[in-house]
């Protein structure tokens, strides 16, 4: 008896811990959606002030301010990314619970949120720190990202007029007043700036996207008998298309639908 109700107050602690799921209250949804960690460390300032970020963060406010045609030196080393990581580990034991509790609830970091909170938080740095990166690399210098059909620059990277547009962005972000407020802050702005120059705004086109597109969805879910469904989702074979209003990609034969049968046999919830 004792060890059964050992096992039910365990289960009760763990249920207790998981974190509360709903839609977040997204005000900048392509910041939030791509760089949540930043935002959470943005409202911690005077964690942020070590002697090696202080740093960092002048370093990065000049490279900035200088910036000509080249935006490299708002790229993240390697050696910074390490040096931010173990910094951001040492973090008062306050700040590292209130950024990892609010991490953990949001699921923007759900395949590490096991993880020390130090642990987690640096994790979340390190991915952060690569979109930056991968940002100003496509948009800023013209690098290839994965799906290069429908994520490239939209530009002439090369050409003279997007090197002076390069400029032009930097100069304008750099009269942002709060420039210093974190070592990631010239580089944030300047990655969302070049961003917004190439019209890359779709994470957070359809937002709030529960309230437009998902909203019968949305509404759905409370009333839906979860044990009655094996599967949440179900992956349907075929090619998607880049193009509005075709439901396939031109040259690519059509999916062959699925049998009926083998719909119903999958209950699924919608």
């Amino acid at each position: 008896m004792t060890r059964r109700f050992v096992i039910l107050a365990a289960c009760a602690a763990l249920l207790a811990a998981e974190p509360a799921r709903r839609p977040l209250d997204l005000r900048d949804p392509v910041l939030e959606k791509n760089f949540y960690v930043l935002m959470l460390l943005n409202r911690e300032p005077a964690a942020l002030r070590s002697a090696s970020l202080t740093t960092l963060t002048q370093s990065k406010v000049q490279a900035l301010r200088a910036l000509e045609r080249d935006p490299r030196p708002l790229l993240f080393t390697p050696a910074e990314i390490d040096m931010v990581s173990s910094a951001l580990t040492q973090l008062p034991a306050a700040t590292l619970s209130r950024v990892a509790t609010a991490l953990r609830a949001s699921g923007h970091s759900i395949r590490n949120e096991s993880l020390a909170d130090g642990a987690l938080l640096a994790k979340a740095w390190i991915e952060a720190a690569g979109r930056l990166n991968l940002a100003i690399e496509v948009y800023g210098l013209g690098k290839p990202p994965r799906y290069p059909a429908i994520d490239s620059v939209s530009f002439d990277a090369n050409s003279e007029s997007y090197r002076r547009l390069l400029h032009i962005l930097a100069t304008v972000e750099s009269e942002r007043e709060d420039l210093d407020r974190a070592f990631f802050t010239p580089t944030l702005h300047y990655a969302l700036a070049l961003m917004r120059a190439n019209q890359r705004d779709e994470a957070g086109r359809f937002e709030p996207m529960e309230k437009g597109e998902n909203a019968a969805a949305y509404s759905r879910i409370a009333s839906i008998d979860w044990k009655r469904y094996p599967y949440s989702a179900i992956i349907v074979p075929g090619s998607g298309t880049d193009r509005v209003g075709l439901p396939s990609r031109p040259g690519d034969a059509p999916a062959p639908p699925l049998p009926p049968a083998a719909i119903r046999k999958a209950r699924l919830p919608f």
